[in-house]
């Protein structure tokens, strides 16, 4: 235990962040997920959309201008605990590597656009394909 203790001691700042706001949102969402509750009532996308209590940090297609951090959040979150431990491993071991070679700017800079390009990339998708189907729920399912 004192060696694992050290070794998150010893991650680089952006490491250490990136970590701590991935398992916060991560836990946050799965913690609002266990707390809905189904009334039985039959809503279409967008109302269920707007009933979901982790709408603030899950990346949605028609929420995003109401919501424009989900870009961000929406990459540093999960709802599965194995993914979680197997994201937070990710980041400790390739993320420090990483922020070592680079420094902790270019790291930042690559989290930053590696959280924002992908997540506009399928918002634009999403739109693009709602345009071309009329299908609402494209919009209103998390990614």
């Amino acid at each position: 235990m004192r060696n694992l203790l050290a070794y998150v001691l010893g991650l680089p700042p952006a490491t250490k962040l990136a970590g701590f706001l991935y398992m916060l949102f991560s836990i946050t969402t799965v913690v609002l997920h266990m707390r809905v509750v189904d009334d039985g009532i039959d809503r279409d996308a967008a109302a269920q959309a707007a009933a979901d209590p982790a709408r603030f940090f899950v990346l949605r297609a028609g929420t995003v201008a109401s919501y424009p951090w989900t870009l961000v959040t929406g990459a540093l979150t999960e709802g599965n605990a194995l993914f979680i431990a197997l994201g937070v491993l990710a980041l400790g071991s390739v993320g420090a590597f990483l922020e070592r070679q680079w420094g902790t700017r270019g790291y930042a800079q690559f989290l930053a656009a590696m959280c924002v390009v992908p997540a506009l990339t399928s918002v634009l998708a999403l739109v693009g394909m709602y345009a071309v189907t009329g299908r609402a729920d494209l919009l209103y399912v998390p990614r």
